[in-house]
């Protein structure tokens, strides 16, 4: 039976991940997400996705679909954020434990990296993330340089097949460093390459294991291969970024958070609005904003430009210590979650979808982990 790893495009549908002007983290993961899986695809590894479109499935809901198809590998794919533009570069990544293949992995996947051009922080033990802690097969998060810098976004576009091609590799070498795959590797049409790597090409999407959602169209080829063909371990690369001056912190762990992850804060004081219902809002890059409508102008308030979306309430507190206790549940849980003032109270939710039905979807899985749940409209 072949190997089985399934890749995950971090985020999706309403849920953004982070951003940088336009730019968009779950755009960034998909592409990356792809381009790898049919360099796998291509080279013997049965590869299944937790999506291959743009639509949104909770952290925790990815770890079961993985769980469910009886994955061997869980690669999740994300891109890192700080606290301001160009802050930080270089690439991370996240696993539960510092033990075993997601770990030797994990290093591999680093250095491959670095020879693109990255800046290599090095492995991260995070405990509280769904998609490590809620997976029954090894499981890695590679952040793949930060979206708010132009070091690494330099990198990202002007190096991507690169890019893809040395995470493939380096999950192939490790694969094949601990006898999980042969050195003899298979080509798509079921050629033996004599252990040479195929680079992506025109691969038959039919080769794909999608959680169920794979469509003609979504494989994109992630250009030629560089490494040796008569090698059995897959080589270096060279690239005019290697080597490249970038920042770090001392110690990343105390000096940001995974996108995965939400800082807490205690409200101000004074902030809770006199309105007593929420305010109508629009959409903003996906999101329904509140605004106040302070002018004359009837136009603000005409129902084209202000559609409704809705959010999923899990619990109302007088005490903000226990909407904080409420909100790092659902994290753990694997879901995005935060603390809004409605009323005189502490909601905490998670949204905002932009339809009914997603929202539903997302409320089925909150209440099978226990969760009071209510979804709220937003106009």
């Amino acid at each position: 039976m072949a190997y089985t790893v399934y890749l995950d495009a971090g985020h999706g549908g309403y849920d953004n991940g982070a951003s940088d002007g336009n730019r968009r983290e779950k755009n960034d993961t998909l592409r990356l997400t792809l381009a790898v899986g049919e360099i796998l695809q291509n080279n013997g590894v049965d590869v299944g996705y937790t999506r291959v479109e743009d639509v949104y499935d909770s952290p925790l809901r990815k770890a079961q679909i993985a769980n469910e198809a009886g994955a061997d590998l869980f690669v999740s794919f994300h891109r890192n954020a700080a606290e301001y533009r160009n802050q930080y570069n270089g690439v991370q990544t996240l696993i539960f434990d510092n033990s075993g293949l997601k770990k030797e992995m994990a290093d591999a996947i680093n250095e491959a990296l670095a020879e693109v051009g990255f800046k290599n922080i090095g492995t991260e033990v995070r405990r509280d993330l769904a998609v490590l802690r809620r997976t029954k097969m090894p499981a890695l998060l590679v952040e793949a340089g930060f979206i708010d810098s132009d070091t690494d976004n330099a990198i990202f576009d002007g190096n991507f097949d690169d890019m893809a091609q040395a995470i493939a590799y380096a999950i192939l070498n490790t694969l094949q460093d601990n006898g999980l795959v042969g050195a003899a590797r298979q080509t798509a049409s079921g050629t033996d390459t004599g252990g040479q790597v195929v680079a992506a090409s025109t691969l038959p999407v039919g080769r794909a294991v999608a959680a169920g959602r794979m469509a003609a169209g979504y494989v994109q080829g992630a250009g030629s291969m560089k490494g040796n063909p008569s090698a059995q371990r897959i080589g270096t690369f060279s690239s005019p970024l290697a080597g490249m001056e970038v920042s770090a912190p001392e110690s990343p762990s105390e000096d940001w958070q995974s996108q995965e992850s939400t800082q807490d804060s205690i409200p101000p004081s004074g902030a809770i609005p006199t309105d007593d219902e929420i305010r109508i809002g629009r959409r903003s890059s996906g999101r329904c904003v509140c605004i106040d409508d302070d002018d004359d102008d009837d136009d603000d308030d005409d129902d084209d430009d202000c559609k409704p979306c809705y959010m999923i309430q899990t619990g109302l507190y007088r005490n903000y210590q226990n909407a904080l206790r409420q909100k790092r549940r659902m994290e753990r849980d694997g879901f995005t979650a935060m603390i809004q003032l409605y009323k005189k109270f502490y909601a905490v939710v998670t949204g905002y979808f932009e339809s009914e039905k997603e929202a539903r979807k997302v409320q089925r899985e909150l209440r099978q982990l226990g969760y009071e749940t209510l979804i709220r409209t937003v106009r």
